[in-house]
C-alpha cells in the first residue's frame, strides 16, 4: 500500500508518517521543498499549485491513500500579510491546490482515496453547541472561508464517484505543534520559568474555551476515515472545552509551579470571540462509523508536551 500525505512536514504530516510507516505503508511525502520519500531529505520538483505537477506525482506513484493536510493559516505563518493578501494564499493552499489532487485522482487513479484536514473554523459564529456535521457552516475569517471551499471541492468529486472525505478537525496538539500556538508557548514559558530563564507568561485572554485533543489521535482517525468503506464529513473532537486557564493551571501544576503571579494579561492582545458559545465538538458520527473516540485529556497532553519540551531543552 502506498500513501501520499500533502503537507508533510507539518504536526499532522510528520505524524502521520510516522503510524503510516508502523503499518507498512510506502510514504511518500509533498512539502515546500517537493516530492520525497518518508524519511529522506532527496526531493524532486512538485508544486501543489502546479496542476502538471501534481498530475505526474500522482501518475507515478499511483497511491492508494492520500492525506491532504497542507494548510495556510495566517496565525501560523511567520510573515503577517494584509487580508486581501491572506485570503488569496488561503484560497491558493486550502481550496485550489487541493482540487490538482482531486482532479489528478479522478482522471489517474480513480482507486485512491483522499481525505482533506478541515477546521472547526468553518462553522464561524456557531449559536450551537456542541456541533456536528449538520451544523450550518457560516466561516467569517480567511482561513474557515478556505477550508469551506475545500470542503466544496471534496463534495463535488464525491459525487463524481470519487472516495473523498473531509476531517473537520478540532484543535489538536502534540510536541510538534508549532511554537506560535498557545499550547505550545504555554509549554515553553513553563520549561523556561522552572530553569530560571524566565520570569513570566504573557498571555491576552484565559477566559477562552478551546476543545483540545491529542493531535496523533487526530491523525489515527483520519487513517480510520479511510479505511471506511464510504466516503463522508466527520467532525474529530473531544467533546469537551476548556479554557486556556485550564491550560495554564494543568501546565503549572505538572511543573509544581504557582501561576497566578507570573501570568500577566496583555489586553491590548484580546480578541472578541469568534462565537456566542464553545466551539465544541461532536464525534457520534465518527464514533459510530469507525470506533473512533477521543482518549487523551488535557492534562495527559499538557504531560506529554512538557515532557518532549523538557527532552528538546536538554539536548539543545
Amino acid at each position: 500500500m502506498k500513501a501520499l500525505i500533502v503537507g508533510s512536514s507539518g504536526q499532522d504530516g510528520r505524524l502521520l508518517a510516522e503510524q503510516l510507516t508502523e503499518r507498512r505503508f510506502d510514504v511518500y511525502g509533498i512539502n515546500r521543498a517537493g516530492l520525497h520519500t518518508a524519511g529522506t531529505t532527496q526531493t524532486e520538483l512538485c508544486d501543489i499549485e502546479n496542476s502538471a505537477d501534481v498530475l505526474r506525482a500522482i501518475a507515478n506513484i499511483k497511491p492508494d491513500r492520500v492525506f491532504y493536510v497542507a494548510a495556510y493559516h495566517g496565525s501560523s505563518e511567520a510573515i503577517e500579510v494584509d487580508e486581501v493578501t491572506l485570503l488569496s494564499r488561503s484560497l491558493a493552499v486550502n481550496a485550489h491546490a487541493l482540487q490538482n489532487f482531486l482532479a489528478a485522482l479522478d482522471t489517474q487513479h480513480r482507486q485512491g482515496r483522499l481525505i482533506y484536514a478541515a477546521s472547526s473554523r468553518v462553522f464561524g459564529k456557531v449559536k450551537v453547541t456542541p456541533q456536528d456535521e449538520t451544523t450550518e457552516i457560516s466561516p467569517v475569517c480567511s482561513y474557515g472561508i478556505s477550508k469551506v471551499a475545500g470542503m466544496r471541492h471534496i463534495h463535488q468529486y464525491r459525487a463524481q464517484g470519487l472516495h473523498a472525505s473531509t476531517a473537520i478537525l478540532y484543535n489538536h496538539e502534540s510536541a510538534y505543534r508549532a511554537p506560535q500556538f498557545v499550547t505550545q508557548r504555554v509549554v515553553r514559558a513553563v520549561v523556561a520559568i522552572e530553569r530560571g530563564e524566565s520570569k513570566e507568561l504573557v498571555l491576552a485572554d484565559l477566559d477562552a474555551i478551546v476543545d483540545w485533543g491529542y493531535a496523533p489521535e487526530y491523525t489515527e482517525a483520519m487513517i480510520g476515515i479511510l479505511d471506511h468503506a464510504r466516503a463522508d464529513d466527520f467532525v474529530v473532537a473531544t467533546g469537551t472545552g476548556h479554557t486556556v486557564r485550564d491550560l495554564v493551571a494543568a501546565a503549572f501544576d505538572y511543573a509544581g509551579l504557582q501561576w497566578e503571579h507570573t501570568v500577566r494579561i496583555d489586553c491590548s492582545r484580546v480578541q472578541p470571540p469568534l462565537s456566542e458559545v464553545p466551539i465544541v465538538g461532536n464525534s457520534a458520527k465518527l464514533f459510530s462509523a469507525t470506533g473512533w473516540r477521543a482518549r487523551t485529556d488535557l492534562s495527559g497532553i499538557v504531560r506529554i508536551m512538557i515532557d518532549a519540551e523538557r527532552e528538546r531543552r536538554w539536548q539543545a
